[in-house]
């Protein structure tokens, strides 16, 4: 049994009342009141060693090698997580794990056995530009209340130049860009930014960015293989990100936790709240967490470890960390 979510959308219709507001008229309070309760979540669960776990389905992508003059292929087979990635948990292939190698070494695609590594730094697009394409950088807001933010962003030009430029949203970037370097997004953004390389016929998309993204950059995972057909399994530990849409995940669909941390949060933010006040609240931050408590209890009697319900696919990073380390300790997992 695992810790069920909910979305963002249910957990908003949770903690309305307590605050005294209506999700109609006040969302974008509720949604900062939300985020401060999932971090008191993300503190809780580290404390019960609960695992902030992701799994997605991820399909094979071809990359280019920076040693472009080395003897060695063109192009990689890998895989580049999504922007809440801190690190991938487990790696399987039609069920099957695949052995992870720590730090670099040649690859071998003749072993008879697949095998990964984490590519050394990390990556500012989800998609690459093909190894001898070159085109203009185009980035589009989703929301037109973005209009006119700008975006900067670093690129390898045709001649293999560095170049940086500024993008007012929605615009192109005036040089072709045959590699991307680096993407600094505006803050405060109300929408998701997209960014495409610009063809004749058909624009490709190469990354969508989440509202809370300033600077992006992903792990990218690498394996030994030729073949593009195979689909990627992974569980990978979250980090924190802010939530805003409708559909994104909360960390626990326990109406009682969530109402609870909304009444801890609301007394706290009263203006000179007394002693009293913050009495109050810190029984509501305890009943919250002898729920959660009852949650983990409910969950060893059946199996042996606690991870968070959350599961997804895609085609295709905020201050607290996930897991193994809080408050500078280790800790294992729970496994239900």
């Amino acid at each position: 049994m695992s810790i069920p979510t909910t979305s963002v959308a249910q957990a908003l219709r949770y903690i309305a009342p307590g605050f005294g507001l209506t999700v109609e008229d006040n969302r974008a309070e509720l949604i900062r009141h939300l985020n401060v309760i999932r971090g008191l979540l993300y503190s809780s669960y580290a404390r019960y060693e609960i695992a902030v776990d992701r799994k997605i389905c991820l399909p094979l992508e071809s990359y280019c090698l920076d040693c472009q003059r080395c003897s060695c292929p063109d192009t990689y087979k890998g895989v580049t997580l999504p922007y809440d990635a801190a690190s991938a948990e487990s790696l399987k292939i039609y069920d099957h794990s695949i052995k992870r190698n720590s730090g670099y070494k040649d690859i071998d695609h003749c072993t008879g056995c697949l095998e990964a590594w984490d590519v050394i730094g990390r990556v500012p697009t989800q998609k690459e530009i093909g190894c001898t394409t070159c085109g203009l950088l185009g980035f589009y807001a989703s929301s037109s209340e973005d209009n006119g933010k700008t975006v900067k962003v670093t690129f390898l030009d045709s001649e293999g130049a560095e170049r940086t430029e500024t993008v007012t949203l929605p615009g192109t970037t005036k040089l072709g860009a045959s590699k991307v370097l680096e993407v600094v997004l505006p803050e405060n953004r109300s929408s998701k930014i997209s960014v495409y390389l610009k063809g004749e016929c058909d624009d490709e998309h190469l990354s969508t960015y989440h509202r809370s993204e300033t600077c992006p950059n992903y792990p990218r995972i690498r394996l030994n293989t030729v073949c593009t057909s195979y689909e990627l399994s992974i569980v990978y530990a979250r980090e924190f990100f802010e939530v805003y849409d409708d559909d994104e995940v909360v960390e626990t669909a326990n109406p009682y936790v969530l109402q609870e941390l909304a009444q801890y949060v609301r007394i706290n933010g009263r203006m000179n709240n007394s002693q009293t006040d913050r009495g109050e609240a810190e029984i509501h931050r305890r009943q919250a967490e002898q729920a959660i408590q009852g949650l983990i209890q409910r969950s060893e009697g059946e199996s042996k470890s606690v991870v968070l319900d959350i599961k997804g696919t895609l085609s295709q990073r905020s201050g607290l960390a996930t897991r193994r380390r809080w408050g500078g300790k280790s800790w294992a997992r729970r496994y239900i």
